[in-house]
């Protein structure tokens, strides 16, 4: 698992390969709650006293990439539905992606990346990044998760995400200032 702005940067950077769309300044955000919206898994966990209850379930699948992207999508509008949806898919795939070769200390191990077709988790062998520590258990309290989410393996784990996520912000922001139909 990566942190919020490890998932936020690749957002951004999947952005710069997103049209313009003229009155619609809020485009950025939306593909940079795309690249988090997995982890707003978070939240029913939250809300119970036990955060990591839900993390890693069906919001971390391919299934829900394809309806949520679809549903930004139409928030969007304005013609090039389908280039949006896949943009905002790639956004959202992102986050997948980033958690896929992260390490996961907590069962069950992996993300149900082919829910609803099978529930059976996938996780990489090679780990690129540290990963985000949180608590080891799904039932952990709050001030257990509170104190796992403020450590140092969480800081030295965002430096190596924004030493790697960069240069694809960089090339995405080039690619839409070079771009002349935009």
């Amino acid at each position: 698992m990566a942190s919020p702005l490890g998932h936020a940067l690749a957002g951004y950077a999947i952005y710069g390969c997103s049209p313009s769309v003229k009155g619609h300044n809020h485009t950025v955000w939306l593909y940079l709650i795309m690249a988090i919206a997995p982890d707003l898994d978070f939240i029913p966990g939250i809300l119970q006293g036990q955060p990591n209850l839900y993390h890693q379930g069906i919001s971390h699948s391919i299934g829900a990439a394809l309806v949520v992207s679809l549903a930004a999508a139409f928030f969007i509008g304005k013609g090039n539905l389908w280039k949006h949806w896949g943009l905002l898919l790639a956004a959202y795939v992102s986050h997948l992606v980033i958690d896929f070769f992260g390490p996961d200390l907590r069962p069950p191990y992996g993300l149900p990346l082919f829910w609803p077709i099978t529930e059976k988790h996938f996780i990489s062998p090679l780990s690129i990044f540290f990963g985000m520590h949180h608590a080891a258990s799904t039932h952990a309290s709050m001030l257990d998760w509170t104190k796992g989410v403020f450590s140092l393996h969480n800081f030295r784990a965002i430096v190596v995400e924004i030493a790697v996520i960069v240069p694809f912000v960089v090339f995405g922001k080039s690619h839409r200032q070079d771009s002349p139909s935009r």
